[in-house]
């Protein structure tokens, strides 16, 4: 029996297949653009509120699953991918010439001209997924090394529900009670069973039992001060914004707020406008943050850090782990030091 194949016959047929696998590479694309175009398609026209984008992705994929099978690429992962895709190359479709999952990694470079070089590097050099990471591995390193050579602002984390008391020589305490100062000039009564023993130079922790309020002693440390949890009501520009913040005892207040130590560009300007734009995409995917705030600044605005979690609403959490919003802004130059 005839094993061999001739040279040009076994060309012919190896060009076929490469057609066919070129050809259903192309389709795949296309079809994961057009997916995540419809996807954003329903976002815009509020058909569904944005928080619940998320759920709305993961209900799909789990539809769709059922429907095609483990296999079938519709992970909730991959259906982000899908969005994300589209967001990206929106405006001209993606000329296609790569395979989708080098696509997923490229879509990890947010520098539009980085990803762009990147793409014509991967298809001129015929680069395979694990060389494009690479690359973007390589290049993520140098940029870390870049802005670690930025002088750090310094900062140290404080503690939620910490207060110190109100000089006994401002106020006449009420009897059995003492004067908490909770920050931004607003003071409070608070029961206690040992007023005259409690120490105005300590740091004290708000604690709630039976639907009261008291106070434990937490240290002296007054680094622990004015830390407090907060919903961003409206950014004004990329370094003064509008808050309603926590104090405690049932206690709000809305202020506006300056974040400490940098200076953002004129919100007329380009610059200013994605200096903006970015602080609002940060604190508009979370629903809380923490602050710690310092003296107020000559317009009367509390100097302020301010630290997220991507999608985290334990607020403890937020203020032992978040991400400290005022030094990332200076790390990626969207902002200057002040």
């Amino acid at each position: 029996m005839k094993t061999e194949i001739s040279g040009s016959i076994y060309q012919k047929f190896l060009t076929d297949i490469s057609e066919i696998y070129e050809h259903a590479r192309s389709t795949l694309v296309k079809a994961y653009w057009q997916i995540g175009k419809r996807i954003v398609q329903v976002e815009q026209k509020k058909s569904v509120k944005a928080k619940y984008g998320k759920y709305v992705i993961k209900q799909l994929s789990e539809d769709l699953i059922k429907k095609y099978g483990e296999g079938s690429g519709f992970s909730y992962a991959n259906l982000c991918h899908m969005r994300n895709f589209y967001v990206t190359y929106s405006i001209l479709q993606p000329a296609r010439e790569l395979e989708w999952s080098k696509y997923v990694v490229l879509l990890s470079v947010k520098d539009d001209k980085k990803r762009i070089a990147l793409e014509k590097r991967a298809v001129n050099e015929k680069l395979t997924r694990d060389q494009i990471r690479r690359i973007i591995q390589d290049y993520n390193r140098n940029l870390s090394d870049k802005r670690k050579r930025i002088k750090g602002l310094g900062f140290k984390r404080g503690s939620l529900y910490t207060y110190k008391l109100v000089d006994r020589e401002k106020i006449s305490y009420p009897e059995g009670g003492v004067i908490v100062d909770c920050g931004f000039n607003i003071w409070r009564s608070i029961a206690a069973t040992n007023p005259n023993e409690l120490d105005k130079n300590s740091i004290f922790r708000s604690v709630k039992r039976k639907g009261e309020y008291s106070l434990e002693k937490a240290g002296d440390d007054k680094d622990m001060l004015y830390s407090f949890r907060c919903r961003i009501e409206e950014v004004i520009d990329g370094d003064t914004l509008w808050a309603v913040i926590d104090l405690g005892f049932e206690t709000r207040t809305r202020q506006k707020l300056r974040l400490r130590g940098i200076d953002a560009p004129e919100p007329h300007t380009g610059e200013g406008r994605r200096a903006k734009s970015y602080v609002e995409k940060k604190l508009g995917e979370n629903p809380e943050v923490v602050i710690k705030t310092y003296k107020s600044d000559k317009y009367d605005r509390y100097l302020t850090d301010i630290f997220y979690l991507p999608e985290e609403t334990d607020s403890y959490r937020l203020a032992r782990e978040g991400i400290f919003l005022n030094q990332e802004l200076l790390d990626r130059g969207l902002v200057r030091r002040f």
